[in-house]
């Protein structure tokens, strides 16, 4: 084994998992450890993050920090259950009244549930796209399943481009290509969650601009699924069953979570 070799393997051994190759997973939910001994579980003070999927590059997904106030947590361990109240009080540096942390807060939490609807819009269509892929590739006979699955499955690839950038795999690539409209909106969140102050008169008309776009794709993604998609079981149906279903009746299904209601556009 040369040294290079060697070398390379050590790298690869220790790279953290946002240092390895694309497409890199979701990050992991937070949860407190269950092992023997002594644990330790420290809150970031955010509200969840919007859903990410794989090798997604570029959109910021961080919910928004929790309000001042009281809060509790709750240990279940052995059958008991132990609570501790504590409160999180504003930096007494800071000349924010109370109503514009709320105003803040409910900017960055509407922010967080429409890159949420986004992302899982992306999810959707690449679940998707894939049983559209599994069926095509165990059908007997795709003369008459093959061209409504390969529109709907165009369709849906063109909706996708539109929300996500799709070229992105590495964090240097968004220098290359232009963001879409899930990383454009996105990026409000980090200006306006970095600083204790009631958002500007242009994060809501920047806002109101990108969501308005991504709504009409959801929209359009929501008549593909509802119109393409039920086209093309049928098609399968009258062709014939293609291959025995994995489980239920073998439909091509979107999963869920989905998108059930409108992007807020007014603040």
């Amino acid at each position: 084994m040369t040294d290079s070799v060697k070398i390379d393997s050590i790298v690869s051994d220790t790279l953290k998992d946002r240092d390895k190759p694309w497409p890199q997973r979701p990050p992991a939910l937070p949860r407190v450890a269950n092992k023997q001994g002594l644990n330790m579980f420290v809150w970031n003070l955010k509200y969840p993050d919007a859903v990410a999927f794989w090798g997604m590059v570029g959109v910021g997904t961080d919910g928004p920090v929790a309000l001042p106030g009281v809060y509790q947590a709750r240990l279940r361990v052995g059958g008991r259950a132990y609570t501790q109240r504590f409160a999180l009080k504003v930096d007494p540096r800071s000349k924010v009244t109370p109503a514009e942390l709320r105003e803040q807060f409910t900017f960055l939490k509407r922010l967080r549930d429409t890159v949420n609807a986004a992302t899982s819009a992306v999810i959707t269509i690449r679940n998707v796209q894939a049983q559209l892929e599994d069926r095509l590739r165990g059908a007997s006979d795709t003369t008459r399943v093959a061209p409504s699955a390969r529109a709907l499955a165009g369709r849906l690839a063109a909706i996708e481009g539109e929300l996500y950038q799709v070229r992105n795999r590495s964090f240097q690539d968004p220098l290359n290509f232009p963001p879409m409209l899930v990383e454009r909106i996105s990026g409000l969140s980090g200006v306006v969650a970095s600083v204790d102050a009631r958002p500007t008169a242009q994060a809501y008309d920047v806002y109101r601009m990108f969501a308005a776009d991504l709504q009409r794709q959801l929209l359009a993604l929501r008549a593909a699924l509802g119109g393409d998609l039920r086209q093309s079981i049928e098609d399968r149906a009258q062709g014939g069953r293609a291959t025995a279903a994995r489980a239920g009746d073998g439909a091509v299904r979107a999963p869920t979570p989905f998108l059930t209601s409108p992007v807020v556009l007014t603040p």
